[in-house]
């Protein structure tokens, strides 16, 4: 049986040791983690290949707007 990683799964486990490095992840996070690297057959985890950019709005949208 081959049980190596899927793209998809690759992607999750690189996304999920990213997530990671900026602190604690939650115990159904570090789960899916570790049963992925388990299953992993590389030595190290690659890098995170998609960058998502944060499109900056106006100070007064959204719940956090300063009124006045």
């Amino acid at each position: 049986m081959d049980n190596r990683l899927t793209p998809a799964e690759d992607a999750e486990l690189r996304r999920l040791a990213a997530l990671a490095t900026f602190g604690v992840l939650s115990d159904a996070a570090l789960a899916v983690f570790e049963e992925l690297r388990n299953r992993d057959r590389r030595t190290a985890i690659r890098p995170v290949q998609e960058v998502l950019i944060p499109q900056p709005r106006p100070a007064t949208d959204g719940p956090y707007a300063r009124s006045g």
